[in-house]
């Protein structure tokens, strides 16, 4: 088993970075197996994660932007961020750069932090085969083909920046261009451990990429074992904010 400290970058392929905190364990969630505060990327989860179109109807997601700690005095500036190329939809920065901007302008005091996920080489063309994007377009009343959000960063097969604090890895489903749920959202920590002996570490995430990949091939069994999506297991790295 690679111990996390030994991970090496260059053999995964950086998916774009986050913005988000650490959600608290809930109470239907194991307490033998699960800290009191996780790491997940999972938008069904964790809503601190930073939404693209919060800038979009501010009013709308005023409970949203508000939980973030983004000041009513900012909301020009964040409707304006929300139209930067330097984002993808529907939450995903395209460089570290950008996601550490963000905190630094508009959560400076708020325990967010910026995350990169980076999927393993061997799996990027099954990923980017199995999420082809596409969009309809009105005005020739046609759909083609197109790439953006996390599929586009994958296709440029670059490494994840380094100088982060390598967490573990998470196994997250992927819908409409996101990182949708997690295992935890099915209670499935449990089953695991009972199945593979697999225990989440101090992050709720899985250690190694051999774990990982157990998890991973167990939940393509069966589809029942999750939400009906597709599963991929991403490295978890958390950035300085600089």
């Amino acid at each position: 088993m690679v111990a996390l400290e030994n991970i090496d970058l260059n053999n995964y392929v950086a998916g774009g970075y986050f913005v988000a905190k650490p959600i608290q364990r809930e109470d239907w969630m194991s307490t033998e197996l699960l800290p009191e505060k996780i790491i997940s990327l999972s938008s069904c989860r964790n809503k601190s994660k930073v939404q693209i179109y919060w800038g979009w109807d501010t009013e709308k997601y005023q409970q949203d932007i508000q939980g973030a700690g983004i000041n009513e005095s900012d909301l020009e500036s964040l409707k304006i961020w929300s139209q930067s190329e330097s984002i993808g939809h529907p939450n995903v920065f395209y460089s570290l750069d950008a996601a550490q901007d963000f905190i630094t302008k508009f959560t400076p005091h708020n325990d967010f932090s910026a995350f990169g996920i980076g999927l393993s080489k061997e799996l990027v063309a099954k990923f980017l085969s199995d999420n082809q994007q596409t969009m309809y377009y009105e005005s020739t009343q046609k759909t083609q083909d197109i790439i953006y959000g996390i599929n586009l960063v994958l296709s440029q097969h670059e490494s994840l920046e380094p100088d982060g604090n390598i967490l573990g890895f998470e196994i997250l489903s992927y819908s409409y261009s996101n990182l949708d749920h997690s295992l935890l959202c099915n209670y499935l920590e449990r089953e695991v451990f009972d199945t593979f002996g697999i225990r989440p570490n101090q992050y709720g995430l899985f250690q190694s990429y051999e774990d990982a990949m157990k998890i991973y091939a167990w939940m393509w069994e069966d589809e029942n074992r999750g939400e009906p999506e597709p599963y991929y297991p991403w490295l978890i790295v958390q950035y300085p904010i600089t």
